[in-house]
């Protein structure tokens, strides 16, 4: 879409960024995980498949390896929070 090679918008990342570009959309993606498991009462199967991930599995390894913790985990520690109890 952007009439460029990926090896083009790499080196443009590496100029602007310390991140690869797979490491900004990897960012983006956990952060949309996040907000949906915070702000809505969506399954975490539904977030992950609304994210593109078809496996449960891939999306939760994913999201462990970035923020240290299970998606359920992270959602149970911000409903604590939000609710005073934490």
């Amino acid at each position: 879409m952007l009439h460029k090679s990926s090896k083009t918008l790499s080196n443009l990342f590496s100029k602007a960024s310390d991140q690869t570009p797979l490491q900004v959309i990897h960012s983006r993606i956990i952060l949309e995980a996040k907000r949906l498991m915070v702000y809505t009462d969506k399954t975490i199967k539904e977030i992950s498949y609304e994210l593109g991930y078809e496996e449960i599995p891939y999306f939760s390894r994913l999201f462990k390896k970035e923020t240290g913790q299970s998606p359920s985990e992270f959602r149970k520690s911000a409903k604590m929070v939000q609710s005073g109890k934490y």
